[in-house]
């Protein structure tokens, strides 16, 4: 039993650690002069980057709009509205 829950726990791990890359890869070309766009669809909320129309998962868009560099612009849907900003940009520290 212990050695399954280590095999969980590791799993679980690795698979943060790959989002944790994919994050950093994003806003890396944000830093670079790349915005985030984000739609809601039918299907579900959809993230692509700007110049080159990349997907990025809603997984990796959520930890990407988290970090402190990462800032909405201008163009938010009314407030108590439980949906992000459709524009993210990577602003100075």
């Amino acid at each position: 039993m212990l050695s399954r829950t280590l095999t969980i726990i590791r799993q679980q791990h690795q698979h943060n650690d790959r989002l944790k890359a994919k994050a950093a890869a994003v806003i890396n070309a944000m830093r670079h002069g790349q915005a985030l766009h984000f739609q809601n669809q039918r299907d579900g909320a959809v993230w692509w980057l700007s110049k080159d129309g990349q997907r990025v998962t809603d997984e990796v868009a959520q930890l990407v709009i988290k970090n402190p560099a990462v800032a909405s612009v201008g163009d938010a849907l009314p407030l108590n509205i439980d949906v992000p900003a459709q524009t993210w940009r990577y602003v100075e520290e």
